[in-house]
């Protein structure tokens, strides 16, 4: 058996192209998002309202980050490894769409409770997964 098999469980190397079990995920994550949710859309626990520039940089940090994702999933199918230390070199799907989304979550989350840095926060944040999906694709 191979390392990446003993040590993870996985299927073929260097990935397994099958979609994992994720039944556990919509059991355990699904209330911790949809709170996560609530709390980023109640007007009440909001420092401050946000400002149209800071919902056009939160849209370009969804829309890097997605980018991300997407390209991260292609990459692993074609045959390269992740460089991610908490993804691990050769990630599920499960694994791959649990981090992204929550992620994701936590950078709109820290943008929302700091509003001196949300700009810059989204801002940067979408660069940099646009950057990574760039990167991504280009990995022949």
């Amino acid at each position: 058996m191979q390392r990446n098999q003993l040590l993870r469980g996985k299927g073929n190397y260097p990935r397994n192209s099958q979609a994992s079990s994720g039944a556990w995920v919509s059991l355990y994550l699904q209330p911790f998002v949809s709170f996560l949710i609530i709390l980023l859309l109640c007007s009440c626990a909001a420092p401050r309202p946000w400002t149209k520039r800071e919902k056009a940089a939160a849209g370009f940090f969804v829309l890097g980050h997605t980018a991300d994702a997407i390209t991260t999933e292609r990459m692993l199918d074609r045959g390269h490894y992740e460089t991610n230390d908490i993804l691990g070199k050769y990630p599920s799907d499960t694994e791959i769409a649990i981090y992204f989304p929550v992620t994701g979550l936590i950078g709109l989350g820290v943008a929302h409770w700091w509003p001196e840095a949300r700009e810059w926060i989204l801002w940067s944040g979408g660069t940099l997964g646009a950057g990574l999906a760039i990167h991504n694709e280009g990995l022949e």
